[in-house]
């Protein structure tokens, strides 16, 4: 349940940034810090520095971002990003997605060099979360979820943060009233792994 409310609060935080005509393109654990509050904790998205505003002319943009420089974490780079092609919004929530995924798997999709990774973020199918953690048991929906966020081609993924709080917002509903599943307990954020 505890991913699920990061992940949510992430998302929402993502889908402000879109609605303000940002694109942040290094959305990562290294950009997010957790705030204590009581018991909760509440996470930040920081450094906007290789984010580009969705409002600027094509030409504006295109001075942002020096031709055939790929900008960007390969752990978390999107496909798009990598083929030098126009991103936007959902180039974000890829790296949500893997972010997601290393939430709940305890690790990220592949493992390699910044290269190999790149290329597999690329071209190699993302395997299920309990193949990658034996014994880490995620509700369906949410894998789900995650999966449809990794996907190699935009189109695949959800057309906005807004759609993936809604999802997550109905996944903490379904996870409160069954309680049938147990979450990871996210022992690298809680221990500061992801603070940057």
């Amino acid at each position: 349940l505890r991913a699920v409310r990061l992940a949510r609060q992430l998302a929402c935080g993502l889908g402000h940034a879109h609605e303000h005509g940002l694109v942040h393109r290094d959305f990562k654990p290294g950009n997010v810090i957790l705030e204590r509050r009581g018991d909760d904790l509440i996470p930040r998205i920081l450094d906007f520095g290789l984010a580009i505003s969705t409002r600027e002319t094509p030409e504006a943009a295109a001075r942002l971002t020096e031709a055939g420089y790929v900008v960007g974490t390969p752990v978390y780079i999107a496909p798009e990003q990598m083929l030098d092609h126009p991103v936007d919004r959902r180039t974000d929530l890829f790296a949500f997605g893997v972010v997601l995924y290393e939430m709940l798997a305890g690790k990220p999709p592949f493992d390699g060099s910044a290269t190999e990774i790149a290329h597999k973020n690329l071209t190699w199918p993302v395997e299920p979360i309990g193949c990658r953690s034996p014994g880490v048991a995620v509700p369906p929906e949410l894998e789900k979820l995650v999966f449809r966020l990794v996907a190699k081609n935009p189109e695949n993924r959800p057309a906005s943060a807004d759609e993936v709080c809604a999802a997550l917002d109905e996944l903490e509903r379904q996870v409160a009233q069954t309680r049938t599943h147990d979450l990871p307990a996210l022992s690298g954020w809680q221990s500061g792994e992801f603070a940057g």
